[in-house]
């Protein structure tokens, strides 16, 4: 009978994960049919590292990787390093570069390929954008990787102050040359569009695309959402769609009263979808910038909302 044959050393290889050795020879036989002391003496049980673990308790991390789509265009979980990925596009050498510019193949007729994110790595530049950009909402200009995507729309919304920082002349050489470089890749990506949104507000229109460039973060929006004429604060716009169709949904602040305290409420107010270009003053909610009688009605709202306030708490009128 071999070792590992032995009665109680096979219940406890099998219990414990033990391996059982023979001191004397690989395959010692023992003599009857159970295992004497003396055999038992003999034999060394080793505790090998690999088995003895429990789950969870080897120091050392494990990769899978996603397998490649079968014909039904299922993956799974595989522990094969896959041998057609790429070497990684930012390394080392991309992070000296002031501005990495991530392309894809345009949809433009006009471009062969289109930015699909910005990366600002220069201190200089993100120092400058930190004044350009100042209180755009989601932009944060400290990170170490400052990324932009695309349609760019705090350049869009920030296009005149761009410029104008540009053209000061207390800044440094390297901060205007990196502003300079921003410039021109900005110029061939969003220039196109600046020039149809000039286009639409030199003429009073806008198209329902190009909807979001006329509201600016931060801006007051008036619109007759929900009662009389009142003003909003912009937080921001994003285009969605449900069962009621295709909008445009801003994200308004307004001042409200609760029966006991002032403060802010957030409203949602939607633009929904409209073909060719429409009049910005007759949208169902526009910015007041775009008021033919904006100063009229900025001194109305101020003088009813002193009104609202006036009335605050327990009052008894005749």
């Amino acid at each position: 009978m071999v070792a590992n044959d032995v009665p109680g050393l096979a219940t406890l290889s099998r219990t414990f994960g033990l391996t059982v050795k023979d001191n004397s020879t690989q395959n010692a036989v023992v003599n009857g049919d159970t295992a004497t002391s003396e055999a038992l003496d003999n034999r060394v049980v080793e505790v090998l590292d690999d088995d003895s673990k429990e789950k969870g308790a080897v120091s050392s991390v494990k990769n899978i990787y996603q397998s490649s789509k079968d014909s039904h265009g299922h993956w799974t979980w595989v522990d094969k390093y896959p041998e057609d990925v790429a070497e990684a596009a930012e390394n080392n050498e991309t992070e000296k570069f002031a501005i990495v510019i991530r392309n894809k193949k345009s949809e433009d007729s006009r471009k062969k390929l289109e930015a699909d994110s910005i990366i600002v790595q220069s201190p200089w530049l993100k120092k400058a954008l930190g004044q350009i950009l100042e209180d755009y909402p989601g932009v944060t200009c400290e990170l170490q990787r400052l990324i932009f995507e695309a349609p760019f729309a705090p350049f869009v919304h920030r296009w005149s102050a761009f410029l104008k920082f540009m053209k000061r002349n207390d800044i440094d050489k390297t901060t205007k040359e990196h502003l300079s470089l921003l410039h021109d890749i900005l110029k061939y990506e969003i220039g196109d569009a600046i020039k149809e949104f000039e286009d639409y507000v030199l003429n009073g229109v806008i198209t329902y695309d190009s909807l979001w460039m006329i509201f600016q973060p931060g801006g007051v929006v008036i619109s007759e959402h929900r009662g009389p004429l009142s003003a909003f604060e912009l937080n921001y716009s994003e285009y969605q769609d449900d069962r009621c169709g295709k909008y445009l949904q801003l994200k308004c602040d307004c001042v409200d009263w609760d029966g006991k305290h002032f403060g802010r409420y957030t409203e949602s107010i939607r633009i929904f979808k409209f073909s060719g270009t429409r009049k910005i003053t007759s949208l169902n909610a526009f910015p007041l910038s775009f008021s033919e009688t904006k100063e009229e009605t900025r001194l109305q709202l101020i003088e009813r909302g002193e009104r609202f306030e006036a009335l605050v708490g327990y009052q008894y009128k005749a």
